[in-house]
């Protein structure tokens, strides 16, 4: 696990609030016991990229928990996977949308005719896909992550 210390010298304010909320609320004192026992997050994974405060800091220190601590950048990483995976399906579902449209006078699906309009939405759809998935990530994995 990696992390990022800013200033040593605010170290012991911070065990100190740490301790103040541990002494002072309740609700988090009987969530440490009632997790210590059940272990509802074993195996799972858990990431946090927020400013900490010292109630969130308190409950993250219960070792008990059973979490799997993310590396830092896992968070990002999935982020950026999945975000490229949404991108790719909003743009496979908008030339879909633009080039396979419901008739509601016949009742029926239609593909667009124009040869134009079809050229130009594939060249637009390989510009926006090429662009979404280029880079050393897997082309596969980003689809495949949002569907």
């Amino acid at each position: 696990m990696s992390s990022e210390i800013r200033d040593v010298n605010l170290a012991e304010s911070g065990e100190r609030k740490i301790e103040w909320v541990k002494r002072n609320c309740d609700l988090l004192r009987t969530l440490e016991k009632e997790f210590t026992e059940s272990k509802p997050f074993a195996g799972k994974k858990v990431a946090l990229s927020v400013h900490l405060e010292a109630k969130t800091a308190y409950l993250c220190l219960a070792a008990a928990l059973g979490l799997n601590v993310v590396e830092k950048g896992a968070m990002a990483e999935l982020y950026e996977e999945r975000s490229k995976g949404t991108l790719f399906w909003n743009a496979f579902n908008s030339l879909e949308e633009i080039l396979y449209k419901y008739d509601p006078i016949t009742s029926r699906w239609m593909y667009e005719t124009n040869e134009d309009k079809v050229r130009e939405c594939l060249e637009d759809f390989n510009q926006i896909i090429t662009s979404i998935l280029t880079g050393k990530e897997s082309i596969t994995k980003a689809i495949q992550s949002d569907r």
